[in-house]
């Protein structure tokens, strides 16, 4: 019942200019983002370290963080580390909760689902993240524009 657009949200984070560090990898980012900065717990070629947080965040133009960050709690640090860019939280798991917005995340892209026990019987029989879109849809929600 609350106001949503359609899609995970990457493409709503407002285009900035500077580096985009993307914090977890997913299909489709090298057409999506192809010269973002991505940061992956087991790097492949071109992606880079955890510690790689560190250097990479304070003064990016935007970041992308995938939902997972939350459920490790990572996500505070990399709110602080990215402080005053904007952030986009995305993934099937991400509250879509206005309240996040508080925190300085300005985009919220999560799964509302349609048919939860087609979803709990695929979870168990292994399915991967990106075939839940069969069970409901992919919106997001932005930050309300500040008024002066």
């Amino acid at each position: 019942d609350s106001e949503t657009h359609s899609g995970n949200g990457v493409q709503a984070l407002p285009q900035t200019p500077g580096r985009v560090v993307v914090i977890g990898a997913f299909p489709g980012l090298s057409d999506i983002l192809p010269n973002s900065s991505v940061i992956e717990t087991d790097p492949r070629p071109g992606e880079f370290p955890p510690v790689a947080m560190d250097t990479l965040l304070p003064g990016c133009g935007g970041a992308i963080v995938n939902s997972s960050a939350l459920i490790n709690r990572s996500l505070p640090r990399i709110l602080r580390l990215a402080e005053g860019a904007p952030v986009a939280l995305i993934g099937p798991s991400t509250p879509l909760t206005p309240r996040l917005h508080d925190y300085g995340i300005h985009v919220l892209g999560g799964l509302v689902v349609h048919d939860p026990r087609g979803l709990a019987a695929a979870i168990r029989a292994g399915a991967l993240p990106r075939e839940f879109g069969r069970f409901g849809k992919y919106v997001h929600r932005r930050m309300p524009k500040q008024t002066a």
